[in-house]
């Protein structure tokens, strides 16, 4: 695995957002004006992938809480797309893939996350949480010429 240095990394967006669930849409709005240039699949699974990260946010950790707010940020890192969600961590709690039932209408976000990211993982530190994961975009330069007629979805 190549060890990129931090100068390599190029920082598409960087959003802080109230924990609240209204939030979710907005973030993936955020997200998608800054992947107007990427594949439209790219682009459909990174958000997805973010919407999942957020709303654990929101329902798992204190940043769902009063005055509660979580951070994505979206860099591009070599051939790869970095997107991490910083929250503001819980005592009880960490996050974990668990099996769901069926019918559980939840409990499948990290799972899903696990299935289409190239990689993902979790790292915490003063501030609270980071859940991120990583996507590698199909082939960037043909998605420029499609990229108005494809937009991401929302």
């Amino acid at each position: 695995m190549e060890v990129l240095s931090v100068d390599e990394w190029q920082r598409l967006a960087a959003v802080t957002l109230p924990g609240v669930e209204r939030s979710v849409p907005v973030a993936r709005r955020c997200a998608a004006a800054a992947l107007s240039a990427y594949p439209e699949t790219t682009c459909d699974v990174t958000l997805l992938l973010l919407s999942e990260l957020v709303t654990n946010a929101v329902q798992h950790s204190s940043s769902g809480g009063p005055n509660g707010e979580f951070t994505f940020e979206l860099h591009e890192v070599g051939d790869r797309l970095n997107v991490a969600v910083r929250d503001q961590g819980t005592s009880t709690s960490v996050p974990v893939m668990r099996r769901s039932g069926e019918n559980d209408d939840n409990g499948r976000g990290l799972v899903t996350v696990a299935a289409l990211a190239a990689s993902w993982g979790v790292r915490w530190s003063e501030a609270g949480c980071v859940v991120w994961f990583e996507i590698v975009p199909e082939d960037r330069a043909s998605a420029r010429a499609t990229a108005d007629a494809r937009p991401c979805l929302m």
